[in-house]
């Protein structure tokens, strides 16, 4: 459901590793984090409150360079983007 978040950015794109996740959601809860390989394995998962507008740091430094599929959930709502991770 995009219009779970007024608005969504990941930056910087691509990024070595470390980027943040900016929204602004219309609800509130708990968002939960899960970043996995285009193979499907789970390379992060993290979860953190919002409300309002977030500016939510993820930390990817093991990782590989690559594409990765980023799913944030909120309140059974599930949004899905692509990041790319340049070493």
């Amino acid at each position: 459901n995009t219009d779970l978040f007024a608005n969504l950015r990941i930056y910087p794109s691509p990024n070595k590793g470390r980027f943040e996740v900016e929204l602004t959601t219309i609800q509130t809860g708990i968002l939960n984090i899960t970043v996995t390989d285009l193979m499907g394995r789970t390379v992060l998962t993290q979860s953190q409150n919002v409300a309002g507008t977030e500016a939510i740091p993820v930390n990817m430094d093991k990782a590989t360079s690559g594409q990765y599929i980023l799913k944030l959930e909120l309140n059974g709502n599930v949004v899905v983007k692509r990041v790319q991770v340049v070493k």
